[in-house]
């Protein structure tokens, strides 16, 4: 007598409880990322708003030699925060603008730029560009002029680009 029973394929998949478990787990692991993330995203926001900041004031310098002529970039309602204009003198003539930088804090120490036709300013500028308060990250951007009026950026921590 035989006693083999016939063949019968074994189940393919998930159980009801595994699935519960699996997705628990999962949610545990995103609240411990999630703050890490959000600090994260909003330190690259920081770090995009001095590039798109510095890529301006290189932009205005490049004109300012280009056409011989004097080229300004100036804050829109005197706060780089809220975008700015670059402007040539001699027209004078509207070369771009940068619309709001969404929610970053931008502290410059003047609110127009104005580069000469050798692409130096003849004063000092340097802007903290920082996360606005009540902000989980602590990241800040210092941007200045260098005194051949070539923008700079650097990573820092204190309260001030001085």
């Amino acid at each position: 007598m035989d006693r083999r029973r016939p063949f019968q394929p074994r189940p393919r998949g998930f159980t009801l409880i595994e699935a519960m478990v699996t997705i628990a787990v999962l949610v545990i692991l995103l609240m411990v990322a999630a703050p890490s993330f959000r600090s994260f995203t909003e330190g690259q926001r920081i770090k995009n708003a001095a590039s798109e900041l510095g890529s301006a004031l290189s932009y205005a310098r490049s004109e300012a030699i280009a056409r011989r002529a004097n080229v300004s970039v100036t804050a829109v309602s005197s706060d780089f925060a809220n975008g700015w204009t670059i402007v040539a003198a001699a027209g004078p003539t509207l070369l771009r603008t940068q619309g709001d930088l969404g929610g970053i804090a931008v502290a410059a120490t003047a609110t127009t730029v104005t580069y000469g036709l050798d692409g130096r300013t003849g004063a000092t500028f340097d802007a903290l560009i920082k996360a606005p308060a009540g902000s989980s990250t602590t990241d800040k951007r210092c941007l200045w002029i260098d005194p051949m009026g070539t923008p700079r950026t650097r990573r820092t921590t204190a309260g001030s680009c001085s």
